[in-house]
């Protein structure tokens, strides 16, 4: 734990033990269908949120509590108001650029370039390969690119103090493919066994994924050795 981002130890256990507890829950709720969970998960990133302010103190810490706000406000509008999804995906991406500046504060340059290069090819794929010319996709790509990036950043990084950091993104990752396969499940027309597996599993995966994935990126501050 970074002497610069000293918290009670007790504190960050009971936060893991509550966030554990959250996501069974919600997936226990969702799975049976007993009630609705939006408050349940809004709480849980909140809850995150609140614990990453204990790492103010550290400047470079500074990005992940900004990324978390921003993550605030992007499941504001995608999960709690369910509308205004372009804004929500701008907040998105306003959190990768957090992310970005957090784990590479230099030698930058490299990675931005692949990024810019990434987006374009997914874009001209997008625009030509299935004939899709909309903004809040193209902002979808743009965030993606730059969360997927931003993974592969942070394990390059890992040595230095990101391992928790990486493995939250990757979780994170898995979230957004559940997404995807809960996303496009209605224009699927082949149907196998395995695919009706991923994409019933793809419902109730997201959050198994997304919940935790929040709460190591939260935890990420406190854990590892100081970032230079």
């Amino acid at each position: 734990m970074s002497e610069n981002n000293r918290i009670n130890k007790g504190l960050l256990i009971a936060f893991v033990v509550v966030q554990l507890l959250l996501t069974m829950l919600i997936f226990v709720a969702d799975f049976n269908g007993l009630f609705e969970t939006v408050a349940i998960k809004y709480s849980g990133i909140v809850l995150c949120f609140i614990v990453s302010l204990f790492a103010i103190k550290d400047k470079r810490s500074r990005w992940v509590i900004l990324g978390l706000a921003g993550t605030l406000v992007a499941d504001l509008f995608l999960l709690v108001l369910d509308k205004y999804y372009l804004v929500g995906v701008i907040a998105f991406i306003f959190v990768q650029i957090m992310y970005f500046i957090y784990i590479r504060p230099k030698r930058w340059k490299v990675s931005l370039l692949i990024r810019m290069v990434l987006f374009i090819v997914a874009v001209l794929v997008v625009l030509f390969g299935f004939n899709v010319n909309d903004l809040t996709v193209f902002c979808s790509l743009f965030y993606f690119v730059n969360l997927v990036m931003n993974m592969v950043d942070a394990w390059i990084e890992f040595k230095n103090g990101f391992l928790v950091f990486a493995l939250g993104l990757t979780l994170f990752i898995g979230c957004d493919v559940s997404v995807g396969f809960h996303n496009i499940s209605s224009y699927i027309t082949y149907s196998s066994p395995f695919i009706d597996k991923v994409i019933d599993f793809s419902q109730f995966g997201m959050w198994l994924f997304y919940l935790p994935s929040q709460t190591l990126i939260a935890l990420s501050p406190f854990i590892g050795k100081k970032h230079e």
